[in-house]
């Protein structure tokens, strides 16, 4: 029996012994999974190749896992005491793992920020895809845009709360990044309201003020919103596509 990446590239980098069953919960026997002499498969063996494909992709999804343990930390940690009054002795205190741990998978503090504001705007970014995919007319993909939204701030919402306010402390690479999804993030909008105007759905009469008012609208409930409070993700959902299709001068909000 071993534990699936219990060894990282550098021995430093070892979870504290107590923590191992937290990180690496994954034990199996290699002889059963490889069918080989003392967990070793014999040379030239199929199933030799498709068990060191199936290692090699357990040890990608563990690498993922440990990557998404840090970044929570860290985000619960920025939320808490802010990205200035955190350190990354505090998040490796907050997993019981070594500092050495968290610089095997990110180099900095601003880099675990990086990644944390970028998936702030990923999520909402998905949003605008994901309609564009379904399709319909520019209502339906207006109103399905706005529901995957509300889903992404909802299951962001630390994320994007963490982006918001530390935004001064994002690293250029970072930044640019992000400029280039929220541009992407607009032109998306834009081009199905431009779709709603073209063929008599909406009436809009300043295309790039109410794509900046329909996107900070949306954003804005990851500072209010309460999971399990009065309203469910699905409620927000409804509330907000209300209000947009209303702003777009669109009559029939909810029925047609």
């Amino acid at each position: 029996m071993i534990f699936a990446g219990l060894a990282d590239e550098n021995p430093g980098t070892a979870v504290r012994p107590e923590r191992q069953a937290w990180y690496f919960a994954v034990p199996f026997s290699i002889p059963r999974i490889l069918g080989g002499t003392n967990g070793w498969p014999p040379c030239g063996d199929p199933c030799a190749a498709k068990g060191m494909m199936f290692l090699a992709s357990m040890k990608d999804d563990i690498i993922r896992l440990k990557r998404e343990r840090i970044l929570e930390a860290a985000r619960d940690l920025f939320s808490e005491y802010g990205y200035q009054g955190t350190t990354l002795d505090q998040v490796a205190d907050r997993l019981e793992v070594t500092k050495p741990f968290i610089y095997s998978h990110f180099k900095s503090k601003a880099e675990i920020l990086g990644e944390l504001t970028q998936r702030g705007i990923l999520a909402p970014l998905d949003a605008v895809r994901r309609a564009e995919e379904i399709g319909g007319d520019p209502k339906t993909r207006l109103t399905n845009l706005v529901h995957g939204f509300a889903e992404a701030v909802v299951a962001h919402q630390g994320e994007i709360a963490v982006s918001n306010r530390e935004k001064n402390y994002v690293p250029m690479e970072s930044r640019q990044k992000l400029k280039e999804l929220q541009i992407e993030f607009d032109r998306g909008l834009a081009a199905i309201l431009q779709d709603g105007i073209d063929n008599g759905q909406f009436e809009i009469d300043d295309l790039g003020l109410t794509v900046l008012s329909i996107g900070g609208m949306m954003i804005w409930p990851y500072s209010w919103y309460q999971p399990g409070g009065r309203l469910s993700t699905r409620e927000l959902g409804d509330g907000l596509a209300k209000l947009v299709l209303r702003m777009v001068c669109v009559q029939d909000i909810v029925g047609g």
